[in-house]
């Protein structure tokens, strides 16, 4: 810095605590109005000041302002350049313990225009601050000004209105009850009132000079939190630069429609009196809402703004929150102390939704230790109840997409599929396992007709099933996704989680279509994955349609369906194109279906099977012929399910990575885990009617990352050691083993 700060003038700097030492000419000290300053630090103060148009005195626990500083034009000092010589712009007397700003201020008002004097006592200013026209920046926060803005302003004959040239004011943390006349500044982009005792908003009186102005006009950021306003009035309808409006912590009960700028980005109205929002709200460019402790019911209606990311309504007494999941880009969603007894699935479907906070609410139809995974575990709860919900949701009939299909014919269908039925390569990336999950992932076929693609149009009408007949070339296939037929009409097998899939009522007399033509072998052989996932109203699965494609198939999902046997899989080994191939089924998820009973032994004899999801149905008991064949089996999950005893044949899995037995009412684990699974990481019996556990499971330490006993009748392990986490409830089951 060019000049030197004025030394502080506590005890320390009057000889330790002692009495000021006299002031005479042998002393290098003297009087600067009221505080006694080194010589050399005020001349480089003031020298400083007068090159360079700043005076800066904050932090110096001043009482008063020294008379000297509004002289500067008078101060003679060595090598004075008078002509380089600045007028006053800046002045910094901020932390202090000013307790008015004199009216000498007004030598300053033809070239000031930065004041800042916050953090001080202030509590009158005598300088009239309409003459300071050319004054950019004023703050005034931290102060003990009161009553009405323009008497505390010094009179102010013109009101704020006179600062014309005004873009930034701050006057927080005051004790003001009225602040108008800002809307007709011309240049005001930034305004905070903050922390005052406002209990109205005015705009004030258009001003001659402001004729057919628009109020607020460049205004972005405005703060008027912590205030007593009961209202909200219609001041910013015009104020298309208004970004940030923070109003919280008022005891506003009503927000009037046009009190809401449609360039807001940010509204932060949290603690008020609020049970409603004006419907839609129309501010499509909000990011972030923030409408915590109030009082509302339901969340406001957002259809007018899609794009918000951030949305806390925690604190409030809302029962439904089903509007969120209209906000296809919300990232973070506030819930906690509310009244929710649940949570709608399509909140699933939003992909930027990383944080759901859910404390304090009443939960009945989400388990507890759900929630307390974390929002991705919350996630994958709600997906696995999407089928049911989006039932309700489908937009158009299968009866008018087949029309469509029809009037358009196979080339066109097969050029522009329907939704659901594109080309892998059309997919992106990070869709990769859902594409090839719905049938997409298949390897290049030759179809029947042109055109790449799978279209849904029929077979023989009066419900005559159309069979596989032969079929020339043509454009190749990318995979099956359409296929089926009741009465003449096919149906759509895979499901869409963005709700764009009609439902499948009955697989009766199947025939795969493809590009239009019935398929054949060599056009359906190459399909590797399929799923059924949220068909509702299936069945059953004619075991032809396996039969022609089960040499390939390694992927099969028929979650929340209605299926309520396996026996389709029966068909897998059959003899494709003129030559045997074994059953490479990989992966099998069933969950949510209504599979009940003991298992037959007969319905799968895959020994590449590696993943098996029965979750979430009626299983009672597993054969052990069963899995004696599946020795490549690494992840089973057999939770909410109903088995008793524990399926000892999982003793014989080797490979075993992951075993989820949940939720069924098991009473014994047998002993010899360790053994069984030296792989195995994860290892759930949580909530089941154990009463102890074999102590030897503590030896899996260098494998076992996941061990879920809670929920049981262990009486014996204290639940402080289960909240430690696995590590500390190996460690406790190997103390036992020594005891």
């Amino acid at each position: 810095n060019s000049f030197c700060t004025l030394l502080d003038c506590s005890p320390h700097m009057r000889g330790r605590g002692g009495p000021p030492r006299s002031r005479g000419p042998g002393n290098p000290d003297f009087v600067l109005g009221d505080n006694a300053v080194a010589v050399k630090s005020v001349q480089a103060v003031l020298q400083g000041a007068a090159k360079s148009g700043t005076l800066r005195l904050a932090n110096r626990e001043l009482t008063s302002l020294p008379p000297e500083i509004f002289k500067l034009d008078q101060l003679d000092y060595q090598d004075k350049q008078w002509w380089l010589e600045e007028t006053m712009h800046t002045v910094d007397v901020s932390h202090n313990r000013l307790e008015t700003l004199p009216s000498d201020f007004v030598s300053f008002a033809e070239s000031l225009r930065c004041l800042i004097a916050s953090y001080n006592v202030i509590a009158s200013v005598f300088a009239d601050f309409s003459h300071f026209r050319l004054l950019v920046k004023l703050d005034l926060s931290h102060n003990r000004l009161r009553g009405d803005l323009a008497q505390a302003l010094g009179g102010c004959s013109g009101g704020v209105q006179a600062l014309r040239e005004l873009k930034e004011c701050d006057l927080s943390h005051n004790q003001l009850t009225s602040a108008a006349g800002f809307a007709w500044l011309p240049n005001l982009t930034v305004l905070s009132l903050s922390h005052n005792k406002l209990t109205s908003f005015e705009q004030g009186p258009l001003p001659p000079e402001a004729t057919g102005a628009t109020p607020y006009r460049v205004l972005q950021s405005l703060d008027i939190s912590n205030n007593e306003l009961t209202a909200l009035p219609p001041l910013f309808v015009g104020a298309k630069a208004l970004q940030t409006l923070d109003a919280s912590c008022n005891r506003i009960a009503v927000i009037d429609p046009a009190a809401l700028s449609p360039a807001l980005h940010t509204l932060n109205l949290r603690q008020n009196a609020l049970s409603e929002l004006p419907a839609p709200l129309r501010c499509p460019a909000l990011r972030d809402l923030i409408i915590g402790a109030n009082r509302f019911t339901a969340l406001p209606d957002l259809s007018a703004a899609p794009d918000v990311s951030f949305l806390d309504a925690s604190n409030n007494r809302l029962t439904s929150v089903e509007r969120a999941a209209s906000l296809h880009r919300l990232v973070r969603l506030d819930l906690q102390n509310n009244d929710l007894a649940t949570l709608p699935p399509r909140l699933a479907l939003i992909k930027t939704l990383n944080a759901v906070v859910l404390d304090g609410n009443p939960l009945r139809a989400i388990r507890r230790d759900i929630v307390a995974r974390g929002t991705v575990e919350l996630l994958k709860y709600l997906r696995t109840r999407l089928g049911e919900a989006e039932n309700d949701d489908i937009v158009q009939s299968t009866d008018t997409l087949l029309e469509q299909a029809q009037r358009q014919g196979p080339s066109a269908a097969a050029a522009r599929p329907l939704r659901g039925a594109v080309a892998e390569e059309q997919a992106p990336p990070e869709n990769r396992f859902q594409t090839e999950a719905m049938g997409y992932g298949a390897p290049a076929r030759p179809a029947s007709t042109g055109g790449p693609g799978v279209n849904t149009r029929g077979g023989a009408r009066g419900g005559e099933p159309r069979r596989p007949a032969a079929a020339g070339g043509g454009a190749p296939a990318t995979g099956i996704t359409m296929l089926g037929e009741r009465q003449g009409a096919a149906w759509v097998l895979s499901y869409d989680p963005r709700g764009s899939t009609p439902q499948l009522p009955e697989i009766l007399d199947t025939a795969l279509i493809v590009n239009g033509a019935p398929a054949t072998p060599q056009v359906v052989a190459g399909c590797q994955s399929w799923t059924l996932q949220g068909q509702r109203r299936l069945r059953r699965v004619d075991p032809e349609v396996v039969g022609l494609v089960g040499a390939d198939l390694k992927e099969v999902d028929v979650s929340n369906t209605a299926i309520d046997s396996l026996d389709f899989l029966l068909a897998m080994p059959l003899h494709i194109l003129g030559r045997p191939s074994p059953p490479a089924l990989a992966t099998l998820i069933a969950q949510g279906t209504r599979i009940h009973g003991p298992l037959p032994m007969e319905w799968c004899t895959a020994r590449t099977l590696t993943r098996l999801d029965l979750s979430r149905n009626g299983v009672t008991a597993l054969p052990d012929p069963l899995f004696a064949n599946m020795s490549s089996l690494a992840y089973v999950h057999l939770n909410n399910n109903q088995i008793r005893e524990f399926p000892k044949v999982l003793l014989r899995l080797p490979s075993l990575l992951e075993l989820h037995l949940g939720s069924n009412g098991l009473c014994d684990v047998p002993e010899g885990c360790h053994q069984a699974w030296p792989q195995l990481q994860v290892l759930d019996v949580s909530y089941n009617e154990l009463q102890t556990v074999p102590f030897t499971i503590g030896l899996m330490q260098r494998t076992l990352r996941t061990l879920k006993l809670e929920g049981n009748r262990m009486r014996w392990l204290r639940q402080s050691v289960i909240d430690k986490g696995t590590p500390k409830i190996l460690e406790y089951l190997r103390d036992k083993i020594a005891t």
